[in-house]
């Protein structure tokens, strides 16, 4: 769609919510980030607080993923935690016939941004302290309105667990008919560990999905895959995402930077360790589930036509398939 009927839309968003009619500074300014929505900066000219700042604007696709999403990410705006509050959000019924949501945009710079050869080292180094102390920040979110916002939009805990997650991958292995997904899923709900009291968690937490200032993470974007559930949820993730490193690379390149990811990853566990407690058998549990997950949504994305959501977030992962498997079935050898 051009820049020119995004912004009618969006004129006529905020002119529907607010009652009054506005002007874009300047241009709609698309933003990098996510890989299933648009994403865009923007500006307005004689709007009243707090809409007279730089905005972001985020235009999603699916009603109830997206009222989950605004829930979680406004909710621990509204705890004081390093998330932008959500302005303005809207369903299908919206001027742009999709979901929305519009935040002030968050200060500070992207984590690549911030890297420079004189400081690299240094930012690496840091990096596994700064995942961990704003995981285990997130995690002493209370969580009591958050939950009541959830079940009231649609969204009741049994929907929000790890089970749920793993009853996605279900659905991957059905629409592909894989009987190896199939038993692999089935291993795991054999082997569920107790999990612990649910938490928020932020499901995709990555150094380009931090911004930061003066060397401080300054905000936490992309809320996206946000739930509630067992601290370990969102560990796994992030092990998944370190360890894996899923980003275009040669194989040499690969060679040499596989050691530096293994690092990070086991770096990250050992500074959230030392802040809350862990049982090994959820985070391993955890870790496998993402494994499997992230395998499933490379397997089905790589069967649909480019440019598809789902074939998009498959693109990253399609190089990394063996690696999942291998780490899959290091996690859960011996069960």
């Amino acid at each position: 769609m051009s820049a020119s009927n995004r912004t009618d839309q969006l004129r006529a968003a905020v002119r529907q919510r607010l009652g009054v009619e506005v002007q874009l500074r300047e241009p709609l300014q698309p933003l990098a980030g996510g890989y299933s929505n648009e994403i865009f900066r923007f500006s307005l000219d004689g709007a009243s607080p707090p809409f007279d700042e730089p905005l972001v604007l985020r235009i999603t696709h699916d009603a109830l993923d997206t009222a989950r999403e605004v829930t979680i990410e406004d909710g621990v705006a509204q705890e004081g935690f390093p998330a932008s509050p959500v302005l303005l959000h809207g369903d299908a019924s919206s001027p742009f016939c999709t979901p929305f949501i519009i935040t002030p945009l968050a200060p500070g710079v992207a984590f690549d941004d911030t890297i420079t050869a004189r400081t690299a080292i240094a930012s690496f180094r840091r990096l596994p302290e700064q995942l961990a102390a704003t995981m285990a920040s997130l995690h002493e979110v209370p969580t009591e309105r958050i939950r009541v916002r959830l079940t009231t939009g649609g969204w009741p805990p049994d929907r929000l667990d790890s089970l749920a997650v793993l009853a996605d991958v279900d659905g991957y292995a059905e629409q592909i008919q894989s009987p190896d997904l199939k038993r692999q899923t089935a291993l795991l709900r054999e082997r569920q560990p107790s999990f612990g009291e649910p938490v928020v968690c932020h499901g995709d937490l990555h150094p380009f999905n931090l911004l930061y200032g003066a060397g401080q993470v300054t905000a936490v974007l992309d809320w996206e895959l946000g739930r509630l559930a067992d601290p370990a949820f969102d560990v796994g993730r992030t092990l998944v995402l370190l360890r894996q490193a899923p980003y275009p690379m040669s194989r040499a390149t690969r060679t040499a930077i596989q050691p530096v990811a293994t690092w990070l990853a086991r770096r990250f566990e050992q500074a959230y360790r030392a802040r809350r407690p862990l049982e090994e058998a959820s985070v391993r549990w955890h870790e496998a589930l993402h494994c499997l997950r992230t395998f499933a949504i490379a397997e089905v994305g790589a069967t649909l036509p480019p440019g598809d959501r789902l074939r998009r977030t498959a693109d990253v992962w399609l190089p990394c398939r063996p690696r999942l498997q291998r780490r899959f079935v290091q996690l859960t050898s011996g069960w």
